[in-house]
């Protein structure tokens, strides 16, 4: 899994590598302190080979960044990140880390 080391390079990726609605709405929410509010109606367990809609796709590596507490071009606000019906795709690795601020991941569900 590739690191992310700023929101600016992250950004500028195109292609299927390019920040999802979903992404975008959680930065700009995490820099906020406020709520990122997705989907209400994700279901628990997804049919085999069925794909989250892109409004409520978030890749781990981009949750990690921001539970970390982002970085200098993207501080994220001392409440945290909170998170409310997202699909979160790819393994989720926070071993050995400490959260800057809250986090709150409500009604998400992770693929890995």
């Amino acid at each position: 899994m590739q690191r992310i080391t700023s929101i600016t390079e992250f950004r500028s990726r195109t292609g299927a590598e390019a920040p999802t609605e979903a992404e975008e709405a959680l930065i700009t929410n995490a820099l906020a302190g406020t709520i990122c509010l997705l989907g209400s109606n994700v279901p628990a367990t997804p049919n085999p080979g069925e794909r989250p809609p892109t409004t409520i796709e978030i890749r781990a590596e981009l949750l990690r960044f921001l539970i970390l507490g982002g970085g200098p071009d993207c501080p994220v606000a001392t409440e945290g990140v909170r998170l409310v019906g997202a699909c979160i795709t790819g393994p989720l690795q926070l071993d050995f880390t400490e959260a800057k601020g809250e986090t709150d991941l409500r009604a998400c569900r992770f693929t890995h």
